[in-house]
């Protein structure tokens, strides 16, 4: 969008806890792409203090939620409304499909070349909007507030399975580089305690999965 706009732009990484300490002030001439995954069907409860302090200022805003191959369910839709209530102006959204992060077969190699051309064909669209002066305010697929529930999965008898419980594993393949610890979102993961010899790893917070 940048490139077809023939304007600079900016990235503003707050996948790590560090990346949420800054507060991120726009102003009305900006256009905000905005992503978050999808956990459970709804925007990372991990995120919600944080997207609270983003200050929109009437700025143009593009939410974006990428999911693993199950359901966005209430994800994008909540952060829209996010946004809106941050003083952002949403005028596009997108729901995007990635490998699932507890998987290797839900959305194995998503996204895709076929992905990647939707994603083109979506940025000119916006594009176009903007060219037109367009800013129509966007309909997002969801429940309205109050939404869903987080959504919880179910074993094969359909009983539901708690994941609050699980936690990430090592095993003999570990080399212990200690990369985990570094892109773990929760910043959960003690250095000194992550080798391949231990079967559970010690965490000195909660993992993203668990959801209250």
């Amino acid at each position: 969008m940048a490139e077809k706009l023939e304007t600079e732009f900016c990235y503003f990484d707050f996948t790590l806890p560090e990346g949420r300490q800054e507060k991120r002030p726009f102003q009305k001439k900006d256009l905000v792409v905005f992503g978050t995954p999808t956990i459970a069907g709804r925007v990372p409860n991990v995120l919600l203090k944080y997207l609270s302090t983003i200050e929109g200022r009437g700025a143009l805003a593009v939410p974006i939620s990428l999911y693993g191959n199950r359901n966005y369910d209430d994800c994008l839709i909540e952060l829209r409304d996010i946004l809106t209530k941050q003083e952002f102006y949403p005028i596009a959204a997108g729901a995007f499909i990635g490998e699932h992060s507890f998987s290797k077969i839900l959305g194995a190699g998503r996204p895709d070349t076929k992905d990647l051309q939707i994603l083109m064909e979506f940025a000119e669209k916006i594009v176009k909007k903007l060219e037109t002066e367009d800013k129509t305010l966007i309909e997002v697929k969801g429940t309205p507030e109050p939404y869903r529930s987080y959504y919880q999965p179910r074993d094969k008898k359909g009983n539901p399975i708690d994941i609050r419980k699980v936690k990430p594993l090592t095993n003999d393949k570990c080399t212990d580089c200690k990369i985990c610890v570094g892109v773990c979102p929760m910043g959960s993961l003690v250095l000194k305690n992550v080798l391949k010899m231990q079967n559970i790893m010690k965490m000195k917070d909660i993992c993203i999965i668990n959801m209250s």
